[in-house]
């Protein structure tokens, strides 16, 4: 696999895009790359690799990969790389064909997957790279309607366990405020966790926002009313 710079996940900026470049000649893989970096103003680690390398560049980026581009060709056929590109999940996507001769369009197909031509104009791969972005911030959300489904068993008292985890209380604080033991607390806790679904309380209070976020109902059994907001008690409070 190569790499078009040193990457180093540590000194890699939040808004920094991690792209691998998969299929084609050296040479189409270098403009594509070059194209990328310009385009997110070399905030970008782009790698490339040939079409049978993919499976070692792919290790190589493992969860960090941000955007996939597959070039389609008779090495790598459309369905191939639509394949390839439904496997890799989380991460935008584009497959590039060669040129047609004809009119420069772009093409979504399965699962939010982009299509563009080799000679496609800037605004075209603007679009495009709009579109993967868009595929990946939804891969990367929650599934908010199946998380309110799940939060249907809990309890009246669970809501309202669950509304102070929201706000980053600690169990200790929580069971000041609800008048019952510590022990009371991790218990009612460990039930929303796995009523949501969650493996802790980050994850927990992310699906929750996502819930709210699409304007979900709250189940029949939730607290009426939530209790007044304070600032978390610190900032590891989210911890499992």
């Amino acid at each position: 696999m190569q790499d078009s710079g040193e990457f180093e996940e540590e000194a890699r900026p939040s808004d920094t895009v991690c792209a691998l470049v998969l299929g084609g000649a050296p040479i189409v893989r270098a403009g594509i790359t070059y194209m990328l970096k310009r385009e997110y103003s070399g905030r970008a680690h782009v790698f490339s690799a040939d079409w049978q390398g993919r499976d070692q560049a792919l290790a190589g980026c493992g969860k960090r990969l941000d955007l996939i581009v597959l070039y389609s060709d008779g090495e790598a056929t459309r369905d191939a790389c639509l394949g390839l590109a439904d496997s890799v999940k989380g991460a935008g996507a584009l497959i590039v064909v060669p040129p047609t001769g004809s009119e420069a369009r772009l093409a979504v197909q399965q699962d939010g997957v982009v299509s563009i031509p080799l000679g496609a104009p800037l605004p075209i791969w603007r679009k495009a790279l709009h579109v993967a972005a868009k595929r990946r911030s939804r891969l990367r959300s929650p599934p908010a309607i199946a998380i309110e489904q799940a939060a249907a068993p809990l309890t009246e008292r669970q809501h309202e366990v669950l509304e102070m985890l929201s706000m980053g209380l600690s169990n200790k604080t929580i069971a000041s405020r609800l008048s019952l033991s510590v022990g009371t607390v991790k218990l009612h806790v460990a039930a929303v966790l796995r009523g949501l679904q969650a493996r802790n309380r980050l994850e927990l209070v992310l699906r929750r926002a996502a819930v709210q976020a699409v304007g979900a109902p709250r189940s029949p059994g939730s607290a009426s009313a939530a209790p007044s907001r304070r600032a978390p008690e610190s900032a590891g409070s989210y911890a499992a």
